[in-house]
């Protein structure tokens, strides 16, 4: 027991522990010109004394980083004070502090405008994902996608119609309408239908046998397969491009046509008809108008109260047309302020007949 304790003041009275002074040093701090631009800056250092086990970095505008390769993109032209820092793992330090310049020409130079990454994901043979990764300042965005479609979100699911080679842009533009491009090929390689091109050009339309019997007679611009006709009066039927309908009664129909390819594509057209008779009955102007035409003579304006949709017509006396109108039910004005005064010739035709009356302009 005597002999550790002697070990122990022999320990305890001996000469005193002492480290080393420190040797690292953070020589200097220069611009890495190989790899710099005029507002994206790489630097690089001399250390000597030591190797650094930590690391600080300022760029001068507010920024910094804790890393061992600085660099840092300005977005202003300016002087710029960048100071380092270093330490080893005996707690050893040293700093520096050297002045750079930033000197842009070109204001989008300091935009920091950029993409990122561009990539796609396949969902169908036909069907892609584009996505993106852009700077922050980047305001408006818009892909091109080769066939004519456009897009302005980062994330977008597009469809081909067809197969094929598509060459894709996109352009991204900061508020200073700085941009910058990027550009991919996709390539479509699955079978894919055409698009459907058969249209129904027009109906045309002829009288029958008599005057409620209309003949139409049905145009495309390809081959069709299946027709289905809706009269517009209740009744339908399917067959051939040249069909004669008998209607029951005159008047206003909706007549629709639908037509089919052999590859399922439909086209449909549909127009209003008019199935009207002589006016053989004994109807009067009361019949389809709740007035008289008033006033009478007239200097100006002529007004018309209509109970029946109908087509009117201004005449003169030579049978010049000089107004056609197509009016629905309900009181109607006419300016004819731009006819001279005189004798002119009304008509009026509807599903009942086509009325004709004389009237007078002072």
């Amino acid at each position: 027991m005597k002999t550790f304790y002697l070990f122990l003041l022999l320990i305890l009275s001996g000469p005193a522990f002492t480290q080393p002074p420190c040797q690292l040093s953070l020589d200097s701090i220069q611009l890495d010109l190989s790899n710099s631009t005029c507002n994206y800056l790489q630097f690089k250092y001399k250390v000597s004394g030591g190797t650094p086990t930590a690391y600080s970095w300022t760029y001068g505008d507010g920024n910094g980083c804790s890393c061992i390769k600085p660099k840092h993109f300005y977005t202003a032209n300016g002087s710029y004070q960048v100071c380092g820092r270093i330490q080893d793992a005996n707690g050893c330090a040293d700093s520096l502090c050297a002045t750079f310049i930033v000197n842009c020409a070109d204001p989008c130079d300091l935009s920091e405008i950029g993409i990122f990454s561009v990539d796609t994901l396949s969902y169908s043979c036909n069907e892609m994902e584009f996505i993106t990764i852009t700077s922050a300042n980047a305001k408006k965005i818009r892909w091109d996608f080769g066939d004519g479609d456009t897009s302005d979100s980062k994330y977008v699911v597009h469809t081909y119609a067809k197969k094929g080679t598509y060459n894709v842009r996109l352009i991204i533009k900061d508020s200073i309408a700085c941009a910058d491009t990027a550009d991919l090929t996709v390539d479509i390689t699955c079978s894919l239908a055409e698009p459907c091109s058969m249209q129904i050009q027009s109906v045309d339309t002829a009288d029958g046998a008599n005057c409620k019997t209309k003949r139409f007679t049905l145009f495309t611009t390809k081959p069709y397969q299946f027709v289905y006709w809706n009269y517009g009066d209740g009744s339908l039927d399917s067959g051939m491009r040249i069909r004669t309908k008998v209607y029951t009664d005159t008047g206003l129909y909706n007549l629709c046509v639908i037509a089919e390819d052999s590859f399922q594509c439909r086209d449909t057209l549909c127009r209003l008809i008019r199935v009207s008779c002589p006016n053989t009955s004994s109807l009067t102007e009361t019949d389809f108008m709740n007035k008289r035409i008033y006033p009478s003579p007239f200097t100006r304006e002529l007004n018309l109260d209509l109970v029946l949709p109908g087509i009117i017509r201004i005449y003169d006396t030579g049978m010049k047309l000089l107004l056609s109108k197509e009016n629905e039910t309900g009181l109607t004005t006419l300016d004819l302020g731009g006819l001279r005064a005189g004798i002119y010739l009304l008509c009026i035709e509807n599903a009942q007949g086509r009325y004709l009356y004389q009237i007078v302009k002072e």
